[in-house]
């Protein structure tokens, strides 16, 4: 080849290169300007469950108008998948799946028109997002049916609605121009028609127990204008006047053959071929049933309108139906999902949905479309009286409340239950599902109040009470120096009536609303008053015992008021200290008590109650049972030292009336009333007793029973001292008997001997016979007689005293005496002393001449009777 040719070539060939190369990068740079690549691109992804059964054309059509008509616009690319099932529940198990585990593959999801509130935890709020004019370009109904709690989670897809189907040809026959408006429009017609056509039932619908019967019974009451089942405050508001009505209404079709009674086990499929046979006049049914029926060719003529109505203003109620579309929490691409959602939702994507699908929109706008319009009759489905299932103020308990609902109504219009029956399950079944049911009892709970019978009787004894233990304080102060008092211990006995007032006062805190105060302070106090009364008498009895107790003499003696008071103040404070604990640990709060399954009562109860309850009855109860023991050891001390038979009634009714209450106030189908006048009349019976029997007789004593002091000084003395260290002495065992007593004793001893001896006000009323050692002791200002019960071993609770009686000097006494002979030839004296105030001593002893040396001195103080004597006292 020439060189020149060779050089040509060559140019060309370079020529040509650079041009492809020009031409390949004009192409690369002119892509790179136009659109992003794929990776750089935004991508949604949307789940979609069939609506038509060839899903594969149905997610072909959605996915090409995407790329038309909104990835240009946005540059977002939206992916649409779609499921392999169109069995609903199936679906929500699927969908349950991705959201439960934050599986973010998928950014918008499909969902059943009453599944919201069930999946709402996981699904973005859509309100601060929702463009302007969308809310209010879809039906109402339909959009508020996904707000949940105040947030939107979800924006209407499509929708389906309950319609009414009707024999038109059936209904010119018999010279009907139009379709029934009213319910008893309807039952008119039947009654008319199926009269003279056999072969026709009335009415049929979906009323087997499922939720095709919520869906009806929503229309029912939609119809009747009953208002809806759950109000925004949360309250069941199923059962008023129109509610009965409508339902009395339905329950009468099947009665008299407006419905045959074998239509209560009708689901949509039974409903369908029911109609589509043409055995049926009318029929309510969902739209897709007029495509169904003409593409299957029946043999007869029907129409479609909206459901009659209790009027004709309340007529075309129609239950809502259809599926929404929410955004995942989970998703990556947030702000293009919503962008993709509220797309999917405006009236554009919706009328490509209706005009290539079928499926009815929820954009209001769309049923005066002509495009729309031409295909179905907008003017019916525009004027829809849409209602909608409670599902959005049933949260997460929707499926449960409808089969609530639905079980009822198909047992009540079978005939199983009555009205009352239904009501009373659904309400209180759907109330107790939704969690509002306890706080509509406690709203409407009882509680006592301060005009009822019984609060008044109570706060008029409460009073009383108070009052009087006022007064007794004040008195208890004026009279502290009187010898009644003094042996009493007046500031044990003020404290005594601190704690009956705060026990009496303790009533009113059970008398109105209670607040969780209120349920704090209501132990407190009972228990404070009580702990400071008892504890105050056990202290004071306590007291007597330890000081007429010979070994602990010395230490009884030395136990001053103010001693006694930190004791006091010690149970007391672990009184408080256990409350102070339930307080903060868990304290008492109001509560309902159910006392039937539709009435309530206040009360204060907490999870502590048991364990801090037992421990207060378990300590209070001890320290009662401690105070009737020595109550009880103390018995035989002089009247003018001890209380303890008194004390020991006191105890006793106490224990009485705090174990009444208990068997009662823990059944709480006895109701507050029950409860609050057992309790108040147990608290009233013990603090009375305190008054009565404590307090009673120091008054008696101090108004008539205390003698001059000139008549006391003389005992107030030797024997006075005598009394008070026999009384000791006896108390202990001969072995444990201490020097400091039993010498100062013997000093005054001038004799003792074993007798037998009972005792009485006349011979004709006598106690029964006693062994004892009859002690005489001598002072310069009397006698001092002690009988002394003699035990086995000298065991302490044998020897104590049994009686003992001082006689002053100038004091009349009567003694008589007599010898007798017994069955052994053993002689046996007899003897009877009559005191002053008419008490008789009755004495028998073998040990004659003991007794009669005893006797002889006690002559000098009275009335000198020789033995042998007969007169005898009466």
């Amino acid at each position: 080849m020439p060189h020149s040719m060779r050089y040509g070539f060559l140019q060309v060939a370079a020529s040509t290169c650079c041009l492809i190369l020009w031409i390949f990068a004009s192409h690369v740079a002119a892509g790179t300007a136009s659109a992003p690549p794929d990776r750089l691109q935004p991508t949604v992804n949307v789940m979609l469950m069939p609506s038509v059964k060839n899903s594969s054309i149905e997610r072909s059509l959605i996915q090409n108008f995407m790329d038309v008509n909104f990835t240009p616009k946005t540059g977002i690319k939206v992916v649409i998948h779609m499921t392999a099932t169109r069995i609903t529940t199936d679906y929500a198990s699927q969908l349950q799946l991705y959201l439960s585990t934050n599986d973010s593959s998928m950014d918008i999801f499909q969902m059943d028109v009453v599944w919201p509130p069930e999946f709402a935890e996981y699904l973005v709020d859509l309100s601060p997002s929702i463009p302007a004019g969308v809310a209010e370009a879809h039906n109402r109904a339909v959009w508020e049916n996904n707000n949940v709690n105040g947030r939107q989670i979800a924006v209407p897809f499509y929708a389906d609605y309950g319609l009414f189907y009707y024999r038109d040809d059936l209904l010119a026959k018999y010279g009907y121009t139009s379709p029934p408006e009213t319910w008893d429009e309807m039952e008119e017609m039947v009654m008319k028609i199926t009269s003279n056509e056999p072969s026709v039932v009335g009415y049929v619908g979906q009323f087997n127990a499922y939720e095709g019967l919520t869906c009806n019974l929503m229309e029912w009451l939609h119809s009747a204008d009953a208002g809806s089942i759950i109000a925004p405050n949360g309250s069941v508001v199923l059962d008023n006047p129109a509610t009965r009505s409508m339902l009395a209404r339905v329950r009468n079709w099947f009665m008299n053959g407006v419905t045959p009674k074998y239509a209560l086990s009708y689901t949509e499929t039974e409903t369908q071929d029911k109609f589509q046979s043409g055995e049926a006049l009318f029929m309510r049914y969902w739209p897709s049933a007029s495509l169904t029926m003409r593409q299957a060719g029946v043999n007869f003529s029907f129409k479609v309108t909206g459901l009659p109505g209790m009027s004709r203003q309340t007529k075309f109620a129609s239950t809502l139906g259809g599926w929404q579309l929410a955004l995942s929490k989970a998703t990556e691409n947030e702000e293009a999902a919503l962008s993709a959602l509220f797309f999917m939702a405006t009236a554009e994507f919706q009328k490509f949905r209706f005009l290539s699908l079928g499926v009815f929109p929820t954009v209001s706008s769309l049923y005066q479309d002509p495009e729309v319009c031409e295909k179905i009759d907008c003017g019916l489905f525009g004027s829809l009286n849409v209602t909608t299932r409670p599902s959005s103020k049933s949260g997460a308990h929707y499926l449960e409340v409808s089969r609530l609902l639905y079980t009822a109504v198909n047992s009540y219009l079978g005939q199983k239950i009555g009205l009352d029956a239904a009501m009373d399950e659904s309400v209180l079944g759907i109330e107790q599902t939704i969690g509002t049911y306890t706080a509509i009892i406690v709203s409407q709970a009882r509680f006592i109040h301060y005009d009822d019978t019984i609060t008044k009787i109570c706060a008029v004894l409460v009073f009383v009470g108070i009052l009087s233990a006022i007064v007794l304080t004040v008195f208890v102060r004026i009279n502290r120096k009187n010898p009644v008092m003094v042996a009493a211990s007046p500031d044990f006995l003020c404290l005594i009536m601190l704690g009956v007032v705060l026990e009496l006062g303790a009533i009113l805190l059970f008398v109105g609303k209670p607040t969780n105060a209120v349920c704090i302070a209501q132990p407190y106090v009972i228990t404070l008053g009580y702990a400071t009364a008892y504890s105050a008498l056990l202290t004071k009895t306590w007291r007597i015992h330890r000081i007429f107790d010979a070994k602990f003499a010395k230490v009884g003696r030395s136990l001053t008021s103010a001693k006694l008071m930190k004791f006091v103040g010690m149970y007391v404070g672990v009184n408080l200290a256990i409350l102070l604990t339930w307080t903060f640990t868990n304290a008492p709060q109001v509560t309902a008590i159910f006392q039937t399954p539709h009435s309530a009562y206040l009360s204060c109860t907490s999870a502590a109650d048991t364990p801090f309850t037992a421990t207060l009855f378990t300590l209070n109860g001890l320290m009662l049972i401690f105070g009737s023991w020595l109550a009880y050891k103390t018995r035989n001390i002089d009247e003018e030292y001890r209380e303890s038979f008194y004390i020991a009634i006191i105890m006793y009714n106490t224990l009485i009336w705090a174990c009444i209450p208990v068997g009662f106030v823990f059944i709480p189908s006895l109701g507050q009333e029950l409860h609050f006048s057992i309790r108040s009349i147990s608290v009233l019976m013990a603090c009375f007793g305190v008054l009565v029997f404590l307090m009673g007789p120091k008054v008696k004593a101090v108004y008539y029973g205390v003698p001059k002091v000139e008549e006391v000084s003389l005992l107030s003395d030797d024997l006075r001292r005598l009394s008070l260290l026999q009384q000791q002495t006896s108390y202990a065992k001969p072995t444990l008997r201490r020097p400091s007593v039993s010498p100062e004793l013997d000093r005054y001893t001038t004799d003792s001997v074993r007798v037998d001896y009972r005792t009485g006000t006349s011979l004709l009323f006598m106690g029964a016979w006693r062994a004892a050692k009859l002690n005489l002791f001598e002072a310069k200002d009397g006698i001092l007689v002690a009988l002394q019960k003699t035990g086995k071993k000298g065991k302490l609770a044998e020897s104590q005293m049994i009686h003992c009686f001082a006689l002053k000097n100038d004091e009349p006494v009567t003694v008589t005496f007599s010898e007798e002979v017994s069955e052994n030839e053993k002689k046996l004296m007899t003897a009877h002393i009559r005191l002053r105030e008419g008490l008789v001593f009755e004495l028998v002893s073998d040990d004659t001449r003991k007794l009669t040396a005893i006797l002889e001195r006690l002559k000098a103080h009275g009335k000198s009777v020789n033995p042998n004597s007969s007169n005898t006292p009466k």
